[in-house]
């Protein structure tokens, strides 16, 4: 028998409607136990307490131009307006970003630049 006869049945791995061997959790990794092969809704270990996700705390301080919050740093894979300036003889890579009240660099770029 072809897998096209099987009939498709649930999954307790992956909560949908598959004919055997296709399903769509298999060599995934489960977010509330890290095992192999099956989604965090369908793990049959005790749920652990997940962490609060990201929030946000806002506190009024006076405007100081030496002091800049950071909220997240991250790097893309999308095409991204980029302009290379040469610094000290050393050319950097910056992304352009208008709304930008500051401009990070990563310790190895600084110490090329020192």
């Amino acid at each position: 028998m072809n897998p096209s006869q099987h009939k498709q049945r649930p999954c307790s791995r992956c909560g949908s409607h598959h004919t055997p061997r296709h399903c769509l959790a298999y060599g995934k990794s489960c977010h509330n136990c890290q095992m192999l092969s099956h989604f965090t809704n369908d793990c049959r270990q005790p749920k652990r307490q997940q962490p609060p996700k990201y929030q946000h705390r806002f506190s009024a301080i006076e405007c100081n131009p030496d002091i800049a919050y950071i909220g997240t740093i991250s790097t893309s894979q999308q095409c991204d307006w980029l302009q290379e300036i040469i610094i000290n003889d050393f050319p950097v890579t910056f992304k352009l970003d208008t709304g930008a009240q500051v401009n990070v660099l990563s310790l190895s770029v600084i110490r090329k630049l020192l």
